[in-house]
């Protein structure tokens, strides 16, 4: 078959030439007719508008790219007039599966209760978060540890909350120095609170101010005299924010009284001195009222003059648990 198409090819390419050349004359005369044929070049249109006719007729006129594809032609928008607007997330047939959200885990701060509080949330990106994540790079993530810290939102936190909080701790005094005047104590405090402001009401502190009294029992395990009583006065600032963890300062002033002043090895000869201390400490929180606290603090009982001897100098802390009456219960969980 393919022998048979590729004679009949060479028949059809032959014969008209065949003929061609039994023709007299017939090629020469060809080539002097082509000889003689000349090259024109097509004339340019006449142009009868000028530059602004030209403009105003193209203005006028709609021009679009005819899409080479049928995609195209589906995706191809064409505004005219004022914009048009994407229809809204409801009116798009179909339905959405969202992914499920657990109590307490994943859930973010910007929920309807931060709006309520009213507090800080800690950043995403801030210096401890990025320590935390160094941490996390090397032991891992914490999973629901992380989640069960910063998935709160504290409803205490507000003007009128009242508190009640007892602590204890071991002091030493003098502050880690070897002396005949060597006094050690364990304190029993206990210290009632209000709520003065609301959060985020001081465009610097962002805070919340708590006046708070303290009632001071701290017997002496060790050293001249059995018992130190007092009370004192103090102003603490918590840094609110949308965590478990709460951080605080305060500073203190107040009064005590003491049995040591007749003993030798007392650092002070009255009864009556007076009593400083300033501290940091943070809080806990278990539940919304419930929470624990331990703070760093520094407290000096002196006489100021009305005696005499050093005083007592203790560099320690308290740890113990809070209580708190009130609040806002707008946030419910």
């Amino acid at each position: 078959m393919k022998r048979r198409f590729l004679f009949g090819m060479m028949l059809s390419t032959f014969i008209p030439l065949s003929v061609l050349a039994q023709t007299p004359g017939s090629g020469e005369r060809l080539l002097r007719e082509a000889a003689t044929w000349e090259v024109r070049r097509p004339e340019p249109l006449p142009v009868t508008f000028d530059d602004d006719d030209w403009v105003a007729k193209v203005t006028e006129e709609e021009t679009s790219v005819r899409p080479a594809t049928r995609v195209e032609e589906a995706l191809r928008v064409t505004v005219r007039g004022q914009s048009q607007e994407l229809p809204p997330a409801d009116a798009v047939s179909g339905s959405v599966t969202s992914a499920p959200v657990y109590a307490g885990v994943g859930t973010t701060h910007e929920s309807s209760c931060g709006s309520c509080n009213n507090c800080w949330t800690p950043p995403q990106n801030g210096f401890g978060s990025r320590i935390r994540s160094r941490v996390q790079s090397v032991i891992g993530t914490t999973g629901p540890i992380r989640e069960w810290f910063r998935c709160f939102e504290p409803t205490v936190y507000h003007r009128g909350t009242m508190s009640i909080e007892f602590g204890s701790n071991y002091w030493r005094s003098p502050i880690y120095v070897e002396s005949a005047l060597d006094t050690r104590m364990v304190p029993l405090n206990t210290r009632f609170g209000i709520m003065l402001n609301e959060p985020c009401r001081f465009e610097r502190l962002k805070g919340v101010f708590e006046l708070m009294g303290e009632v001071d029992t701290i017997p002496i395990v060790w050293g001249g005299g059995s018992i130190i009583v007092g009370g004192s006065g103090i102003l603490r600032y918590h840094l609110v924010r949308n965590h478990r963890l709460v951080p605080y300062v305060h500073a203190g002033f107040g009064g005590i009284w003491t049995d040591s002043a007749g003993f030798a090895n007392s650092p002070t000869t009255s009864n009556f001195n007076f009593m400083f201390q300033v501290a940091s400490g943070s809080h806990i929180f278990l539940t919304k009222k419930w929470a624990l606290f331990s703070e760093t603090s520094y407290t000096m009982i002196h006489h100021l003059g009305i005696g005499a001897g050093p005083g007592y100098h203790v560099l320690g802390g308290l740890a113990g648990i809070t209580r708190y009456f009130g609040g806002s219960d707008c946030c419910r969980r």
